[in-house]
């Protein structure tokens, strides 16, 4: 019921600006954009045995810190496990951040290259969040932080890249 709810309410603001800029473009632009975060922010990020792939995610976090090796698990993504079973955070803490890293990587993207911010989070929240951000936890941060890295495309600077 929630994802209907974020759904429709991103969909009634992309709508309202995209009708008339002048209806909330300019003073609370920011401030729903903010509360419709939180709120995905607050499904996403704290979810709990949500997904096909819970189990196997948990399962390489408590691996992470007896050194179990994680075939086919990405080093940089190791890492993050590592780093956080270390600390003695709770899995569902991890979940939380790598979330709002990964959102927080596609919105600054979304807000640089798209004209409405609410029209492409009307694209992102069926297709990306519910599919992939939800059950693939590294697929999202990959999307993030691929999108992070149009500036080199645009600029064809293909090092970085």
């Amino acid at each position: 019921m929630i994802y209907l709810f974020i759904i429709i309410v991103t969909y009634i603001l992309a709508m309202l600006t995209v009708v008339d800029k002048k209806i909330i473009f300019t003073n609370w632009t920011l401030e729903s954009l903010l509360l419709v975060s939180f709120f995905i922010i607050y499904v996403g990020g704290l979810r709990f045995n949500v997904g096909s792939d819970w189990a196997s995610y948990v399962e390489i976090y408590k691996g992470s810190n007896l050194g179990e090796s994680a075939d086919g698990v990405e080093p940089g993504y190791l890492l993050l496990n590592k780093f956080f079973n270390y600390l003695n955070i709770p899995y569902s803490i991890f979940v939380l951040f790598i979330f709002t890293l990964s959102y927080t990587l596609k919105i600054v993207s979304f807000q640089r290259y798209s004209s409405n911010v609410f029209v492409a989070l009307i694209v992102y929240i069926p297709i990306q969040f519910m599919v992939y951000d939800i059950n693939a936890v590294r697929q999202g941060l990959a999307v993030g932080i691929t999108l992070t890295t149009i500036p080199f495309i645009l600029e064809r600077k293909l090092f970085p890249f």
